[in-house]
This record gives C-alpha cells, structure tokens and sequence, in this order.
C-alpha cells in the first residue's frame, strides 16, 4: 500500500472550499501543518482500497477527487464545526464509493488492480489424453486433517454447557 502518498494537493481542497474558506479554517496553526488533513485522507482511502490497488491508487482522477473531497470535509470538522451542506453530500457520496470499493462492488475503473487480490491456480496443465482437458495438480504434501504441531485448550465451560444443553 502506498502508506506516504498524498492522493490530493491543498490546491484541490481550495478548489472545493474556495482560497478564503481555506484560509479560514486554517488561521490558527503553521501553514506547513496542512499536511495531517492530507495524510488524514490518504489514510481513510488506503483503508479502503489499499488493499485492492496499492500503489496504483495516486496515479487515479477518481482517488484524488475523493481525497479531496474527504479532506475537505475533515478540514471544516477540524475545529468542531460542521462542514457546508453540499460538502458533506460529497463526504457521503464519497465515502458510499469506498465502502463499495471495499466490498468488491466497484472498481476504480481508471487504474489496475494489484495481483495479489486476484485468485490465481498453481499447478495447472494440460492433458491430451483421452480428450484434451485442464487438470489441477495437488502439491506434494497433502493434509490429514489435523494440525500438526498445534495444541488447542479445551474450555471446560463449553463442556458444562453441552452437558446441559443435551
């Protein structure tokens, strides 16, 4: 996961807010302190699709207007005060697309997903004979169908509660 990329700029979060909305908000610290906000975003869309895409997500229009909008959202909330009307309808959106994204129900169409979140064979080929047709291979070592090496504590609740349930 890309765990230091910003997916958005304080110039996209000025362009949700205005230059004097930002400003405004950010009168009572160091102008270079902008950046948890940023970090903030990157975050919460790294929760979500970081898994799923990795280090593609800063190369996206999408993910950047979305850490936009959640970053913009999170600077109006900073100092307790809730953020306009139309920017927390965006937050929502926003975050609904996430969600989705999380739970495979949208791609973000405009990168590629990593390999690792895709299902993969091993130990796959061909046979010929009798008819041409796909064969998966088991691996050498086969399980028994129990673990080896591993010791389980049986809880004696469970036992007085199976003794009364019967």
């Amino acid at each position: 996961m890309a765990g230091t990329a910003l997916y958005c700029s304080m110039t996209d979060v000025r362009n949700r807010l205005s230059a004097e909305g930002v400003n405004l908000r950010l009168d009572d610290f160091p102008e270079d302190a902008d950046g948890d906000i940023l970090n903030e975003a990157a975050a919460i869309i790294d929760e979500h699709a970081g898994p799923r895409y990795g280090t593609n997500l800063p190369n996206s229009r999408i993910v950047n207007q979305w850490a936009a909008n959640i970053a913009a959202c999170l600077l109006c909330e900073r100092r307790g005060n809730p953020p306009p009307l139309g920017m927390s309808r965006k937050f929502d959106r926003t975050m609904k697309s996430l969600e989705a994204v999380l739970s495979h129900g949208r791609q973000i169409t405009d990168i590629a997903e990593m390999k690792t979140s895709c299902p993969v064979l091993s130990n796959v080929h061909t046979q010929m004979f009798p008819f041409p047709h796909t064969v998966v291979e088991a691996g050498a070592r086969r399980s028994t169908g129990t673990p080896e090496g591993y010791t389980q504590t049986k809880d004696l609740i469970d036992r007085y509660v199976y003794d009364w349930v019967i």
